[in-house]
């Protein structure tokens, strides 16, 4: 467990995804077989997903629990935060969030969109039709009753709507130390 921990990192897409959960996976030292053990998905699947090859929507509820297996946090972020430095190149934003929120579960995710969609003045029919996540969904997401999984793609369609990034980083877990790697960085080139 001596290896280094990641720092917070915008995520984009699959790919993204798939690269910080296995530099993370292999920091806290996890073998595949133990995470498939721990969260109950197919050993193919995790490993196509490491590998940013999953064709199908992993699932937001199952990256949730993989994500707190790895000790790590989602957060919401404007995307004029300086938080996000020069990693975000969209620097003008009209997010009514300021700052970066840590996201723990469906919950939270849907108070802090309904947030948004209330400070834009935006109707849930008027964001359904500009993402398609549909009028319904949307409402039972912001009560906390969606019991569905929205799906990653569908969300991030969603965030991104309201003008907001998603990080993934290291989380408030007092036992990691300062075990975080502030030279892991994004690239556009095959995952290690």
């Amino acid at each position: 467990m001596s290896k280094k921990l990641i720092k917070p990192t915008v995520i984009r897409n699959n790919r993204d995804v798939g690269r910080i959960l296995r530099a993370q996976r292999k920091a806290l030292g996890y073998t595949q077989q133990y995470v498939v053990e721990q969260i109950r998905i197919g050993r193919p699947r995790l490993v196509a997903l490491e590998r940013g090859q999953l064709v199908e929507d992993p699932g937001f509820n199952r990256l949730m629990r993989l994500i707190s297996l790895y000790g790590l946090a989602v957060r919401l972020v404007p995307r004029a935060s300086p938080v996000l430095g020069s990693m975000e190149p969209e620097t003008n934003s009209d997010a009514a969030l300021v700052e970066p929120v840590e996201v723990v579960d469906k919950h939270d995710i849907g108070r802090l969109l309904r947030r948004e969609r209330e400070e834009h003045g935006y109707t849930q029919q008027y964001v359904d039709r500009c993402t398609g996540f549909g009028r319904s969904s949307l409402s039972l997401l912001e009560t906390g009753k969606l019991v569905e999984d929205p799906g990653l793609n569908r969300m991030m369609r969603l965030i991104t709507f309201y003008g907001l990034s998603v990080t993934l980083g290291p989380g408030d877990d007092p036992s990691l130390g300062d075990r975080f790697d502030t030279s892991f960085e994004y690239s556009d080139g095959p995952s290690p």
